[in-house]
């Protein structure tokens, strides 16, 4: 039980609009906010939804970790967004027409790191593969055609239109990652592996693919190899909560308590979006020390961030067994 809780799918599914909403001529739109290299934009990000060539927003959201917002019910006509946040430049896409015919419209957002503008001789390392930056028109298309059927959870499309694109462009990167995550959905490790492989072969930069990788080796009780996957994200990307939460299960997993409870409590305390899990990895490290008080205390802050579901029961029975040991 505790392995699949903490692998539980995190794929968004597409939204299909309700035959009244068709009736009434609006549509559902999903904004797609990536860098010049096709990599996802961070979480957090301002989209603005502005009526034709108006700077007044109509409606607002925030991207998530994948760098996508939606925005439901909008009425037909002409708009265009805007894409403001911390560490980018800001950006006015395109006009784009919503079309109430299509289940779920995209639209994609390329923007700026505020930091490509730095002076060329400063020490940073470079956020951009300059690789990437040559993908061709044509194997990008493959990959947006890929991205919009793994939103629709179509994995076999999704394969396909990503095996396209890195038959036209072999260093894709971003493209062999997404790859990766796909044979994950289809269940095929080896060539999940692959892929991830080939995807930081391409280059060893794109924090993404350790990530994925990392969590492959979790998958397989390689827990020695995901710590080295995720300690490499974490040294490219200090900021990535989802890399110190795989982190803390992996190192729990292999017996490393004090470890664990370190990169889970930075993991909770990084900027992130439902990493409730790890309350979860909190108190089984807990509990393996024997500090009864703390797992129960961990427990019920995943009861009071998820208070409903499957996973919620399940943490009632465990604070249950385990407020009957602290009697």
């Amino acid at each position: 039980m505790y392995r699949s809780l903490l692998l539980a799918a995190a794929l968004s599914v597409a939204l299909a609009p309700s035959p009244q909403a068709q009736l009434t001529g609006v549509g559902n739109l999903r904004i797609h906010v990536t860098y010049a290299n096709d990599r996802s934009a961070s979480r957090n990000l301002l989209v603005q939804l502005m009526s034709g060539s108006s700077s007044t927003p109509i409606a607002t959201n925030y991207t998530n970790d994948t760098g996508t917002t939606e925005f439901s019910a909008v009425p037909v006509g002409v708009y265009h967004v805007v894409v403001t946040g911390d560490g980018i430049q800001r950006t006015e896409g395109p006009m784009f027409e919503v079309d109430p015919r299509k289940v779920t419209q995209s639209e994609w957002v390329t923007v700026r790191r505020l930091d490509e503008a730095a002076d060329k001789h400063s020490s940073s390392p470079p956020t951009v593969n300059a690789a990437e930056l040559q993908v061709p028109d044509k194997a990008r298309k493959e990959f947006r055609k890929a991205s919009e059927a793994m939103s629709r959870e179509d994995w076999n499309k999704a394969r396909d239109d990503l095996l396209k694109a890195v038959a036209l462009y072999p260093n894709y990167a971003a493209a062999y990652n997404n790859l990766g995550v796909v044979y994950s959905r289809l269940n095929q490790p080896a060539q999940e592996s692959d892929a991830l492989q080939k995807a930081i072969a391409a280059d060893d930069h794109y924090t993404p693919a350790y990530v994925n990788f990392g969590e492959l080796c979790i998958r397989q009780n390689d827990y020695a190899g995901a710590e080295r996957q995720l300690q490499k994200a974490i040294e490219l990307d200090p900021q990535n909560a989802k890399a110190y939460m795989l982190l803390a299960d992996a190192q729990l997993l292999n017996g490393e308590y004090d470890a664990a409870i370190a990169s889970a409590k930075q993991a909770h305390a990084l900027p992130h979006d439902k990493l409730v899990l790890t309350h979860y990895i909190l108190a089984k490290a807990y509990e393996h020390q024997n500090r009864t008080q703390d797992a129960i205390a961990e427990l019920q802050a995943f009861l009071k961030e998820e208070p409903q579901g499957p996973r919620a029961d399940h943490m009632r029975e465990e604070m249950k067994q385990l407020q009957r040991q602290a009697q």
